[in-house]
């Protein structure tokens, strides 16, 4: 596996990423954020694909994001921001939708 190595510098601002032992580059945040979608579109391209259901993962999720709704003419557009990715963007059908509000309303809050 490649060795990669990650550093904050300029008060934050940029970050120099090293690529093994032969290549190093520095990026702003505007960089990072074509990068990431640089990335994520061809990621979508490759196999294997990404798995239908979510597996199970001790990973860091953020908690209550900032979220908007805005209904389009064929859909409803859903967008979240994630701190480490940005605002993601999900075009939901009605029927999916519907589904989601389901889902969120029916989960119990937990018992103290």
């Amino acid at each position: 596996m490649l060795k990669i190595s990650l550093r904050l510098e300029d008060g934050r601002e940029t970050l120099t990423m090293t690529l093994g032992e032969e290549f190093t580059a520095s990026f702003s945040a505007e960089d990072i954020d074509a990068l990431v979608a640089g990335l994520g579109a061809k990621r979508a391209l490759m196999a294997p694909r990404v798995p239908r259901e979510c597996p199970e993962t001790k990973a860091v999720a953020p908690e209550d994001p900032m979220w908007e709704i805005q209904r389009q003419r064929t859909h409803t557009m859903l967008r979240l921001r994630d701190p480490r990715f940005g605002w993601l963007r999900y075009g939901l059908s009605d029927p999916e939708r519907l589904a989601l509000a389901q889902g969120l309303t029916s989960v119990s809050p937990p018992q103290d």
